[in-house]
């Protein structure tokens, strides 16, 4: 994105200031993408999962034996505990990786380089990105 910033003409409406700015909000971006790439680089042992899914499962065969005075009402309230909690352990799980599932990181990028492409008005850079659905909508209506 910088080298199309840089590339750009400068006009009444572009100017060498904007331009300046641009460049700063793009090494930020930089930064915290490098702080993402951080993070998803940094493995979640496995040993930590497996131990609190051991735990969790001990932990809900046990319950039963504390709960014996509720006669045949242990049975939904067993099950709801362990529903309860065994989904807490997904979520948690699925916390641990959000670049893969989680967050739709293509549509961002697509949307922050329309952002861009349309602020500097460079249009034969546009058909490199038409693959995506948001992107191509972009570029057939905005930049024609």
């Amino acid at each position: 994105m910088a080298n199309v910033i840089k590339r750009a003409e400068l006009t009444s409406y572009w100017t060498t200031r904007e331009r300046l700015a641009m460049l700063n909000t793009i090494d930020k971006l930089s930064d915290q993408i490098g702080a993402c790439e951080k993070l998803v680089q940094t493995p979640i042992p496995l040993a930590y999962a497996r131990h609190t899914s051991r735990f969790l499962s001990v932990w809900l065969l046990t319950i039963p034996f504390v709960l014996i005075d509720l006669g045949l009402a242990i049975v939904p309230c067993v099950g709801i505990i362990s529903w309860a909690l065994f989904g807490i352990h997904e979520i948690g799980l699925q916390i641990e990786d959000p670049f893969k599932s989680q967050l739709q990181l293509d549509i961002m990028i697509d949307t922050i380089y329309a952002d861009v492409a349309q602020t500097i008005g460079f249009k034969e850079i546009l058909p490199t990105y038409q693959t995506s659905p948001f992107f191509a909508k972009f570029a057939n209506n905005a930049c024609q």
